[in-house]
């Protein structure tokens, strides 16, 4: 299943923040505010690094993965996948990709729901 196979690595690179996938920008973001809160508590930074730790770990852990996928894997014979998977693996494949290179919509609606959703929870 090698559409599939594909879909997986790209999946879980982007969950490591690998450029130019979307998870790159949503780490990136998520450690820039740990770091500017900072100012307001002291183990912000902190937060950060254990963060990137965490995104190293997790990418020497998917690299395990794919790395057995592929190399060491036992050869079974080529299953056909049905075109609704390689449908859904592509599109999510694209929706990854873009998001990661043209990141600006994403990012202008989540600052633009940000006030309205906190909006609901300050008393």
């Amino acid at each position: 299943m090698p559409i599939t196979s594909l879909g997986l690595v790209i999946s879980l690179l982007a969950l490591a923040g690998v450029p130019p996938l979307s998870g790159f920008w949503s780490k990136l973001m998520l450690f820039g505010a740990a770091i500017d809160a900072g100012t307001v508590v002291w183990w912000g930074p902190w937060l950060a690094v254990a963060g990137v730790l965490n995104s190293a770990l997790s990418l020497a852990y998917y690299g395990w993965i794919i790395r057995k996928m592929y190399f060491e894997g036992e050869k079974e014979k080529r299953i056909k996948e049905p075109k609704s998977i390689i449908a859904i693996m592509a599109f999510s494949i694209i929706f990854m990709v873009t998001i990661g290179v043209f990141p600006e919509p994403i990012i202008q609606f989540t600052e633009f729901a940000t006030p309205a959703i906190n909006a609901g929870f300050m008393p």
